[in-house]
């Protein structure tokens, strides 16, 4: 499953996000991205779920603050 990349290990995070390794865990140790750790200690991402974490911070436009 990790192969088609649907889901993605901290270095495959790294490689998608342009985040460091050091930002990566401290977003997980805050709580602040959806991640899992099945085993307890290796980290997983859903990219899914990275996507709509991501996309949560939008930014409007001046022309959407304008429509409002």
């Amino acid at each position: 499953m990790i192969n088609d990349k649907n889901i993605l290990t901290v270095e495959g995070l790294m490689d998608y996000t342009g985040f460091s390794q050091k930002q990566i865990y401290k977003l997980t140790s805050t709580r602040a991205i959806p991640h899992y750790k099945p085993s307890g200690r290796k980290l997983f991402f859903k990219k899914n779920e990275i996507d709509e974490w991501i996309t949560l911070g939008k930014v409007k436009t001046l022309k959407e603050l304008g429509d409002e």
